[in-house]
């Protein structure tokens, strides 16, 4: 996502969570490969390219590796504590 390249993603968590089908992302069900075919076509537009980079950008821009080690050492808190009771 940072590199602009436009995303396809299997339609589960923990994509669902941040990735939005259509906007940041094109969402398939790992199961269909229809579904995945469909989605690698849609790429070949441009259009469609041009708008899955910009907001892939921008999602990436939210993700930074600070952020994210945030999140995670905030789990582990919550698990920590949550065991010791």
């Amino acid at each position: 996502m940072a590199s602009g390249a436009p995303v396809v993603s299997s339609a589960q968590p923990p994509f669902t969570e941040f990735l939005e089908d259509g906007e940041s992302a094109l969402l398939v069900d790992p199961s269909r490969t229809d579904d995945l075919a469909r989605a690698m076509e849609a790429i070949l537009d441009e259009g469609v390219r041009r708008r899955l980079r910009a907001a892939a950008l921008e999602t990436a821009a939210r993700y930074t590796w600070e952020r994210s080690a945030r999140i995670a050492a905030g789990i582990y808190r919550e698990f920590l504590g949550s065991r010791r009771s």
